[in-house]
């Protein structure tokens, strides 16, 4: 019998991931067999707070942490999702980054496997495409050069003209951190969308850890570079030019304001004047 608190943690915390993992491959089997598509994998977050998992026949307590809940925002806070928001409408290419980012993590936690490597490459794919607009527009590319390197494969797009504008190796057989992506996030996605071979928990999490070193990589990369600045942060208005900011009805906004929808001290228009 484990005796180890550690183990047992360990042991219970992988049974229920086991568990949760065979419930959506079933609810899957019904969804494809039936064509019940409104049917939806679930999270440890779905399950009851508190299971009873029998080891050597004795019965445990497994407490599934809650999800964090929202902290409480200020007004200017809320404000600045509210201008997010509106940069969401006008740089979707940049935001498509972190939605297709959060999307993964979000499948993780159903053990879909399957989903996160391919949205967690894809966040990654269009990082990379967004990073490398911005190089080359501070490098005073003319529009001709920015859209025949776009057009390029990926991996032609990365080695020669990404490497070359950042002055770095970036060859995926070469560079230790590209190399790490390559064979940890990149190959088995490809093995899911080219070879429809299903990956386990085992490989998202390695593929989770390449992803995220990667990305730092090539954000301290910029950094250093001038690129971003030292919060890693760009002027989007630079990379894409300059957006006439939607306008939104002031009847629109009163009512949402009247009915709670949003604070009173919102207002909404340029994230930037904020």
């Amino acid at each position: 019998m484990l005796s180890d608190i550690e183990s047992q943690d360990v042991l219970q915390k992988t049974f229920v991931l086991n568990l949760i993992g065979y419930i959506n491959h079933l609810i899957s089997a019904f969804r494809i067999s039936h064509h019940l598509s409104y049917l939806h994998n679930i999270t440890a977050y779905d399950l009851q707070s508190a299971l009873v998992i029998d080891i050597d026949g004795e019965g445990t307590i497994y407490l599934i942490e809650p999800p964090y809940a929202p902290p409480d925002m200020s007004g200017e806070e809320i404000t600045k999702v509210l201008g997010t928001m509106t940069s969401m409408v006008l740089y979707p290419s940049f935001y498509l980054v972190d939605e297709f980012y959060f999307s993964a993590l979000a499948e993780m936690g159903k053990e879909n496997m399957n989903r996160f490597i391919v949205d967690i490459e894809t966040s990654f794919e269009i990082f990379i495409r967004t990073v490398l607009r911005l190089v080359l527009v501070k490098d005073n590319a003319t529009d001709e050069e920015i859209k025949k390197i776009e057009s390029l494969p990926f991996r032609n797009a990365v080695e020669q003209h990404f490497a070359k504008r950042l002055n770095v190796d970036l060859s995926f057989d070469k560079n230790p951190a590209m190399i790490d992506w390559y064979q940890n996030v990149y190959t088995p996605r490809n093995y899911v969308v080219h070879k429809g071979t299903p990956i386990g928990h085992s490989v998202a999490e390695k593929a989770f850890e390449s992803h995220e070193n990667v990305r730092k990589y090539i954000t301290n990369l910029l950094i250093e570079r001038e690129y971003m600045n030292q919060n890693g942060e760009v002027d989007m208005a630079l990379v894409w030019g300059d957006k006439v900011y939607p306008e939104y009805s002031s009847d629109i906004i009163d009512k949402m304001k009247r009915e709670g929808v949003i604070p009173e001290f919102c207002e909404f228009g340029d994230p930037d004047s904020n």
